[in-house]
């Protein structure tokens, strides 16, 4: 394991973890103008070529994750087994068998921050399937507004001159969540998760963010869930797009979507 004790500059033709540090500020190649920073201390930051990963030791589920999206990367999910996450011992994660009663019960079912089907033609591709990047989602959720989101994601790349997507998608704990009851392992369960998509501008990103309840029902359509990053802010105590100018960084985050359109929206956000 690296410390790092100091901003940095993260390159991805390796593999590394660290313990994450509330104050720093993180870069990478999935992350348009910077990761996000403010994260628990209790964390360990995990860079991969395909994905940026920041796992919570307490939860024992991950905070955010961060990637860069082509059209070449997407292909159809391969038929192997999730496994454990090389670079976090088996003590401080879930495994697979803990999600078996909450997916029998009707409860949870195990969803992928980064979906499997974004990278399955990338190489390395083996790496989206570590259980790190899992998270329990109501069947309800993980089958409507969340699947359908990341389903038009990769529309706009197979269907429209757009080159590459950023994605950035983590918990929330508003409330306290039924756990899992296959496991006897201290954890939580998030009561929300969010997603901010972005593509690159010359005078800086243009986004859309989401926040998605868990209690929401199967034809929620995710257009009604737009919100403002600065909402999303509020929520997690994250700090997103830190390396765009001050001047530009308030009408980012608090604006409306600049990119509803391309995902199908309207464009209004709710905080």
């Amino acid at each position: 394991m690296k410390i790092i004790p100091y901003c940095f500059f993260l390159s991805l033709l390796f593999t590394v973890s660290i313990p994450a540090y509330s104050a720093l500020n993180i870069h990478s190649k999935h992350c348009l103008y910077g990761c996000p920073s403010g994260y628990s201390l209790s964390s360990e930051l995990i860079v991969r070529e395909n994905y940026v990963l920041n796992f919570s030791k307490r939860t024992r589920l991950p905070d955010w994750v961060a990637f860069k999206l082509k059209r070449a990367d997407i292909g159809d999910a391969h038929k192997i087994n999730w496994t454990d996450d090389p670079l976090l011992a088996e003590s401080v994660t879930l495994g697979f068998r803990d999600y078996f009663d909450a997916a029998d019960k009707g409860l949870y079912e195990p969803g992928f921050l980064v979906p499997l089907e974004n990278f399955s033609a990338a190489d390395d591709w083996r790496e989206v399937y570590y259980l790190s990047q899992a998270v329990p989602l109501k069947p309800a959720l993980k089958s409507g507004a969340w699947l359908k989101l990341d389903e038009k994601i990769r529309e706009i790349l197979k269907r429209s001159m757009v080159a590459e997507v950023y994605v950035m998608a983590g918990a929330v704990y508003e409330r306290s969540m039924p756990l899992l009851p296959g496991t006897d392992k201290a954890h939580q369960v998030p009561s929300a998760y969010w997603k901010i998509v972005s593509m690159y501008d010359p005078h800086g990103p243009k986004t859309a963010a989401f926040y998605f309840d868990q209690a929401l029902s199967k034809d929620t359509d995710y257009c009604n869930h737009i919100v403002t990053v600065r909402g999303i802010e509020r929520l997690t105590g994250l700090d997103f797009f830190h390396a765009v100018s001050p001047s530009k960084v308030e009408y980012l985050e608090t604006g409306p979507s600049h990119i509803a359109g391309h995902l199908g929206c309207k464009g209004e956000h709710h905080d």
